[in-house]
């Protein structure tokens, strides 16, 4: 089950994972996205869509029989943000979609930028190794234990039986005869443990994450000929026709992590582009997931693509975050890739870029339809004229 959940990639397979991407028929009831081993032809996940009271809720779960939810991507329907849960761990921290703060604003498509934080999997050692450094009395005790246990304080000292020192306590305090216990003392008295002795507080392990940038491919520039009917094309009508509809999509899209100097220093040459980063960026980015977009021109409801995973260059990014972390934590999946998160954020990426595409055609729709409202008034307002 684990394994159908998330698929993740060792080094013994290929360095680059191709999955395919094809949506249902919109006729056929709700439409669904399916994501398929392009090798082996195995289904891997399908993505349905559910609306809640206040959020737009995309599943993504195993196909059937096991029928496992694995992922989900929340939106609202009012204001705007994108996170992605994954569904393994209750405690995992939901991964936000946020506009790129370092992005190119010269570009035009700079606000399509979105970063996240890819979070790492990994157990810390920071419990067994706190363990070791305490003394023997706080090593049978539960250092995350809440409330805390407090610390062990040492046994008041008894004096010896001294002659003189029998009618000193007897004509003591009752108060002070009753809180002999320097741990219920209202006023304890001053411990012999030195503060270097006390068991230092439990160290929290850092969240330790890779950022990576969500940016869309920039469109093949075609080869300008000169169209047959140059004066019809010239007419808004037909322009906005054109632009409308028969403009192929534009939903291709990268995503790129910033590559280290070690990372990049193999033998054998690394296969990916390397892009340059805009300003403010100070190094280089290299892509890690690519989707091409290969939905037909005149395709209405369907829609397919391409998932490339470059997994060499994936595995080198985390090799070198993994040396520049401290050595008390130790990574789970190191050398590991969850292919999964990787899909769901692309999913949650790509209906990003839908959603900023239908604004502009139902603009466009708008401009052609004024557009034949002032062309048909356009002939009784001519009659008049003297030419």
């Amino acid at each position: 089950m684990s394994q159908d959940k998330h698929p993740a990639l060792t080094r013994s397979e290929p360095s680059e994972k191709r999955l395919l991407l094809s949506t249902s028929d919109i006729l056929e009831g709700g439409q669904k996205v399916y994501i398929t081993d392009e090798e082996t032809g195995e289904t891997k996940w399908c993505k349905t869509r559910i609306l809640a009271h206040k959020e737009i809720i995309d599943e993504i779960r195993t196909p059937e029989p096991s029928n496992t939810l694995c992922y989900t991507i929340h939106r609202p329907t009012r204001g705007w943000y994108i996170h992605v849960h994954d569904r393994s761990s209750e405690s995992s921290i939901p991964l936000a979609l946020a506009p790129n703060p370092l992005a190119d604003r010269d570009k035009s498509d700079a606000d399509c930028e979105l970063i996240i934080q890819l979070p790492l999997r990994r157990t810390s050692k920071g419990k067994q190794r706190g363990g070791e450094r305490v003394n023997g009395g706080l090593k049978e005790q539960d250092e995350w234990s809440f409330p805390p246990t407090p610390p062990i304080r040492s046994p008041p000292r008894r004096t010896a039986n001294v002659p003189g020192s029998a009618s000193t306590s007897q004509t003591s305090s009752p108060v002070i005869q009753k809180h002999t216990d320097p741990l219920r003392s209202p006023s304890p008295p001053p411990s012999s443990t030195s503060i270097s002795q006390l068991a230092p507080p439990p160290s929290i392990p850092p969240i330790l994450t890779i950022p990576m940038i969500f940016a869309p491919l920039p469109v093949p520039v075609l080869p300008q000929k000169q169209p047959v009917f140059s004066r019809a094309y010239a007419s808004g009508f037909l322009r906005v026709l054109a632009n409308t509809l028969f403009n192929p999509p534009r939903r291709s899209f990268s995503l790129s992590v910033r590559a280290p100097d070690a990372s990049i220093s193999d033998s054998e040459p690394i296969p990916t582009p390397v892009i340059e980063s805009g300003p403010g960026g100070g190094g280089t980015m290299v892509p890690v997931l690519t989707y091409t977009d290969t939905t037909p021109v005149l395709a209405v409801s369907k829609m397919t693509g391409v998932l490339s995973i470059d997994l060499r260059t994936f595995r080198s990014v985390l090799e070198e975050d993994t040396r520049r972390v401290s050595q008390d934590i130790e990574h789970e999946n190191e050398g590991e890739e969850d292919v999964g998160l990787l899909v769901a954020t692309a999913l949650a990426y790509l209906d990003f870029l839908a959603d900023r595409e239908t604004i502009p055609k139902l603009l466009g729709i708008y401009s052609c339809s004024k557009w034949r409202l002032i062309s048909s008034s356009a002939p009784s307002s001519l009659e008049h004229s003297p030419f």
